[in-house]
């Protein structure tokens, strides 16, 4: 997050589930030149390579920007650093990190004389978890004490909705919970500045900052001079804009969270009925696996951690799907950026729409490969562009959407997916083909999937700029 990056002091305490805390943004260049040291702290540093090999190569926490152990926290906060102590605490996963720092932090701030309190900055993740709120919030909001950050603006818009519920409750409607100042600041790490970053097609050598073109990759010069052993890989796709071929889910193995069975159950059963359109050969036998045709045939990368709950079908497991588990994050960012497309594949009711933001927007946007949204998604994360997504109609499923762009040719299936029986529905359960619903698929082939560089640099020029001012509201003006 850049805000760490635009204060004399600014602590981030860790949490049990994050055991790092958000990466920044921006190098602190980008908004000011901070008078002292900033202070960031988690209990295990920043683990698979994001320091040395992402961060350091950003110009982002190099020293003094030194990450210190979490029990130097209320220490620090208190009086310890300098003898002067936090002007501005931020806790970066409130619903955990509220219940073990909340009463100690209240104590320090008490103590305080009243020009020299600090502000609590918190950010929540998931606003169906009020009990933080219920617990802990009340002295904070009486004091005019708290503000939120959140990483979306559908995330934004339901916490203040769960602090109005607060502020009718009797016992609490005179704490001021309608007041409390809630903003949106998107993580957007500038993955384009990095040595091989290989999005758009290309291997355009190392990124070199320039303030004087805004920062954000605008000058690349191409040199000799890159350490071999981080030029990131260029083995995961192809991403050449001619044939749509790797697409990839990122995420949590986890399929209340996203339909992994959804997706592989549809795939399986649309290149047994149109195997060339796959990329594949067809084949009599119901149960081989899928063998390639060419080296355009059609790739599904499951990136992600935590172990899985679905199997992949044993047809599609030697060629079609690909697993890929904590990589590090040199790997990871080049892989994502050589994606043609990014699908979120949520589940109706993960919470991803509304009550929390997916992490998987906001990595594509950085790694400036287009995200496949409904609607609804697109609604959901206000900050997503026509010029960074391709918009599927809301009756058209992922894998029909991809088959569309594939081909350039809409398909319906004959059958739907049926979630109940975790397959394909019976012949006589054929698909909608409304009229209106061609004319956005027609609408989708005329767009296609290949998105220009120029409109990514646009895009995060723009929420760089969006997220200096949230941090001018919120942070410096604390």
């Amino acid at each position: 997050m850049s805000l760490v990056a635009t204060l004399e002091s600014l602590l981030l305490p860790p949490s049990s589930r994050r055991p790092t805390p958000l990466p920044p943004s921006t190098s602190s260049d980008d908004l000011i030149d901070p008078p002292s040291p900033i202070r960031v702290y988690g209990p295990r540093g920043l683990r698979f390579g994001l320091r040395a090999q992402v961060l350091s190569k950003l110009g982002i926490y190099n020293p003094p920007n030194v990450l210190h152990l979490a029990d130097e926290v209320l220490r620090d906060v208190d009086a310890g650093w300098e003898g002067q102590g936090a002007d501005v605490v931020v806790l970066p996963t409130a619903e955990i990190d509220m219940d073990y720092f909340s009463e100690a932090l209240w104590k320090i701030w008490e103590a305080r004389p009243a020009d020299r309190k600090f502000s609590l900055v918190c950010i929540p993740h998931d606003t169906r978890n009020r009990d933080w709120i219920k617990n802990w919030s009340a002295p904070w909001v009486k004091a005019n004490a708290l503000k939120i950050l959140t990483i979306s603006g559908s995330v934004s818009e339901e916490i203040s909705k769960n602090f109005i519920f607060f502020a009718d409750e009797p016992d609490r409607h005179h704490l001021g919970y309608a007041e409390i100042p809630v903003e949106a600041h998107i993580p957007m790490l500038p993955i384009e500045r990095l040595p091989g970053f290989n999005a758009h097609g290309r291997h355009s050598g190392e990124y070199l900052f320039s303030k004087d073109k805004d920062g954000l990759g605008e000058l690349r010069l191409p040199t000799k001079d890159v350490d071999e052993s981080l030029v990131l890989d260029k083995t995961w796709g192809r991403r050449d804009g001619k044939v749509l071929r790797d697409v990839a889910i990122q995420g949590t193995f986890a399929s209340a969270r996203r339909n992994y069975k959804a997706v592989m159950i549809e795939l399986e059963a649309e290149i047994a009925r149109d195997p060339e359109a796959w990329g594949y050969l067809p084949s009599a036998d119901p149960s081989a696996s899928f063998i390639p045709a060419s080296s355009d045939n059609f790739v599904l990368h499951l990136v992600g951690h935590a172990k899985p709950d679905f199997e992949i079908p044993p047809r599609l497991q030697q060629h079609v799907v690909k697993l890929y588990y904590s990589l590090s994050y040199p790997d990871f960012f080049s892989m994502m950026g050589s994606m043609d497309l990014v699908l979120p594949a949520f589940t109706p009711r993960g919470g991803y729409y509304d009550g929390r933001a997916s992490s998987t927007v906001a990595m594509a946007m950085q790694c400036e490969t287009p995200l496949l949204v409904t609607p609804r998604i697109f609604r959901a994360y206000s900050y997503l562009t026509p010029e960074t997504t391709i918009l599927r109609p809301q009756t058209i499923s992922e894998i029909t959407a991809i088959k569309t762009l594939r081909t350039s040719r809409y398909d319906p299936p004959p059958r739907r997916y049926d979630r109940t029986l975790e397959g394909i529905a019976s012949e006589g359960d054929a698909s909608v083909d409304h009229p209106s619903i061609r004319r956005d698929a027609e609408e989708m082939i005329r767009k296609g999937w290949v998105t220009k560089e120029e409109d990514w640099r646009r895009f995060k020029r723009g929420i760089v700029e969006a997220n200096k001012e949230v941090v001018r509201k919120v942070i410096l003006e604390s």
